[in-house]
């Protein structure tokens, strides 16, 4: 499970995933502008068509580039190893993330526990009826019976 863990940590080190995201989110706003400009501007049926698949095409290849390179502000610079420190840190913070995980699972455990211990007791309905002995009102029918 280790190395799923590592290639999920690469992924986000590098910026792959975010800019999955950004894509996805982008790629779609292009397909809602299209899908109501196109007819108005009087393209060809299959220029929606087109659109998509030059969007699925490039999804791919952003991955790609995303995964090469990275977005400094020296300006696109290939992406570097990752040091020592890096990979220090981002072990403390595997371990942090399990503890989280540890701690949540707990505070469910305890929580599911409560809840079905107080489902156990009797559990008293509030009556229909005030106490005050007053009728409840008549319901619309009722009132045109009478």
């Amino acid at each position: 499970m280790g190395e799923r863990w590592g290639l999920f940590e690469e992924l986000k080190r590098r910026s792959v995933i975010r800019v999955a995201g950004l894509y996805l989110v982008a790629a779609w706003l292009l397909l809602q502008v299209g899908e109501t400009t196109f007819e108005a501007l009087g393209l060809p049926d299959g220029s929606q068509r087109f659109l998509i698949f030059l969007l699925a095409f490039g999804f791919p290849v952003a991955l790609v580039v995303s995964w090469i390179f990275d977005l400094t502000p020296d300006g696109i610079v290939r992406t570097s190893k990752p040091s020592e420190i890096e990979v220090a840190r981002l072990r403390v913070g595997r371990r942090v993330d399990y503890v989280i995980i540890g701690g949540l699972l707990i505070a469910l455990g305890v929580t599911s526990w409560q809840l079905s211990r107080s489902m156990e007791g009797d559990i008293v309905l509030p009556s229909a009826i005030p106490e005050t002995g007053a009728q409840p009102p008549p319901t619309q029918q009722a009132a045109r019976a009478a």
